[in-house]
Parts: structure tokens; C-alpha cells; sequence
């Protein structure tokens, strides 16, 4: 539990805590601290408004509620998890600073969260070059990003007179040893990859031979 100023009145620590980050003399609790101030509303609502998340933002449990259970497009959604996070640490950084005697702006507070999530999106997608360096920008770039599509052709070839064709799609990266038994006869196909080895039916299968795919 944060040593917030509701919690210290209730352990009677002290008698009265005012809120480190607003003015005026507002008495400190986690609605207080974390939603209702000016400046930590004025956050939620940014990120929002970049992200999409639907508000307002009036209580606690609410506004967790509505940035865990937002519908943004799947490249966003590791990133909306974790504004929950960094926006909850700037506020009780700034909190503290202010209470014990340094300061943090509104602008130096929303530029950390935003700073955060950008390496957060250049951690997760390393092979986007083309991240910006700036929140709303990397939103709306992974909104509209597509894929590149690769194609790829491939030949097929029937297979030589007493030989069995064994086809790979290429996904197996490790070697694997597929053995099908027809009948009284044994086959023994090598799959690695693109290539296929193929034992003659009925036939020594110590002569090998390559039928590709």
C-alpha cells in the first residue's frame, strides 16, 4: 500500500495530508492523487485521446477497467496494457518530488510516459525501422502498418518411376524422420526443410534418391 495521505490518517500517522500535486489544499487519496487531479486528468486524457480509449475518467476502478478492456488494433494493445503503469509511476514520482521540495511539470511528466512507451514499441517491434520518436505518430503508424507479402513459387516435379514423393511446405526448420508403411513395404523419408529423400518401394534401402519438392 502507497503511503498516500488517506492511508497515513488511517494508520494515524498524521492528521491531515493535503495533495502533493495539486493546490488549494486538497485533501490526499488515491482518487485524488491518481484521477481526479488537473494535471494526472489531463494525462489520462491525452494518452486517450492518442490512443483511442473511450472516457471520462472519474474514478479509479473505472479508468483501470476502461484502458484494460479497450478495442484498439492488436500492435496497440501491448502498449495500452502498460499506460496503466507508467502513468501511475510519473504521478507518485511527481508526487513525491513536490511534496519534498523539487518540482516536475505537467509537459516533463507526460514526455516520461510518452518516452516509455516508445521504447516499448521499438522493444516489441524491433523490425520497424521507421518507428517515430514521437507517441502520436507510433500510434497511428501502428494502426496503419501493413506487412510486406513475400512471394514465394514453387516447382513440382512427378516423381521417377518406383519412388514416393514426400512434399514440405518448408516450416520445419529441424530435421524429422517421417517413416510410412505401405503394405508389406517400408518408406523412409528425410524431411529437412525444402528437400525430401525418397527410398525406391520394394526396393534396397540403402540406394537413395533425391525427388526434391
Amino acid at each position: 500500500m502507497l503511503p498516500i495521505g488517506e492511508v497515513l490518517v488511517r494508520n494515524m500517522m498524521c492528521d491531515d495530508v493535503v495533495c502533493g500535486c495539486c493546490d488549494g489544499g486538497v485533501y490526499e487519496t488515491i482518487e485524488q492523487l491518481f484521477i481526479r487531479c488537473l494535471d494526472t486528468n489531463s494525462v489520462w486524457r491525452y494518452f486517450a485521446g492518442t490512443t483511442g480509449v473511450e472516457g471520462p475518467f472519474l474514478q479509479f476502478k473505472d479508468t483501470v477497467y476502461k484502458w484494460r478492456k479497450a478495442e484498439v488494433f492488436a500492435k496497440l494493445k501491448p502498449l495500452i496494457m502498460v499506460v496503466l503503469m507508467f502513468t501511475f509511476r510519473q504521478v507518485w514520482r511527481r508526487r513525491n518530488s513536490m511534496k519534498f521540495g523539487g518540482s516536475m511539470s505537467y509537459l516533463c511528466m507526460r514526455g516520461m510516459i510518452g518516452k516509455n512507451l516508445i521504447l516499448l514499441a521499438k522493444q516489441l517491434y524491433p523490425w520497424m525501422h521507421n518507428m517515430l520518436s514521437n507517441c502520436p505518430k507510433v500510434v497511428k503508424f501502428l494502426t496503419e502498418y501493413t506487412p510486406r507479402i513475400d512471394c514465394k513459387v514453387v516447382y513440382w516435379k512427378l516423381p521417377r518411376e518406383n519412388t514416393f514423393k514426400c512434399n514440405t511446405d518448408g516450416l520445419q526448420k529441424e530435421s524429422q524422420l517421417i517413416s510410412i508403411d505401405i503394405g508389406n513395404r517400408f518408406l523412409s523419408c528425410q524431411e529437412n526443410g525444402r528437400r525430401g529423400v525418397a527410398h525406391p518401394l520394394g526396393g534396397d534401402t540403402g540406394d537413395q534418391k533425391n525427388t526434391g519438392t
